[in-house]
C-alpha cells in the first residue's frame, strides 16, 4: 500500500496538506490507556535491548578499530556503545579511554 493510498492524498500533497491529513487521523483515534502505554514501553525496551545485543559484536569490532586522536564521530560512537551496554570500558585502549574522559 502506497503513502498515497493510505492518507488517500493526491500526489502532489502539500506539506501542510499532509500535516492536516495526519492531524485528523490522530483525532480519530481512541485515547490509549496508562497500561497499554506501559506494555508499549516496556515492548520496546525488550526490543532494543534484544537489537542492541545482536550488534554488539560489530561494536566490539569498530572499537579496536578505533586510535588516537579521536574524532568526534568515533568519541560519540564509544558513548553510544557505552550507554547501550554493547562495551565496557575495559573493552577500550588505554589511550583512546584518556583521551575520550578528555573530550566534552
Amino acid at each position: 500500500m502506497t503513502n498515497t493510498k493510505k492518507n488517500k492524498m493526491k500526489p502532489n500533497t502539500t506539506f501542510r496538506e499532509l500535516a492536516a491529513l495526519q492531524r485528523e487521523q490522530i483525532a480519530k483515534q481512541k485515547p490509549a490507556t496508562i497500561e497499554e502505554v506501559r506494555a508499549q514501553i516496556t515492548r520496546l525496551q525488550k526490543q532494543s535491548e534484544k537489537s542492541f545485543a545482536l550488534a554488539a559484536p560489530k561494536a566490539q569490532e569498530d572499537l579496536k578499530k578505533i586510535t588516537t586522536p579521536l574524532s568526534r564521530n568515533d568519541a560519540r560512537r564509544i558513548c553510544i556503545w557505552l550507554f547501550r551496554k554493547q562495551i565496557t570500558i575495559e573493552m577500550i585502549a588505554k589511550d583512546v579511554l584518556v583521551e575520550l574522559q578528555e573530550t566534552d
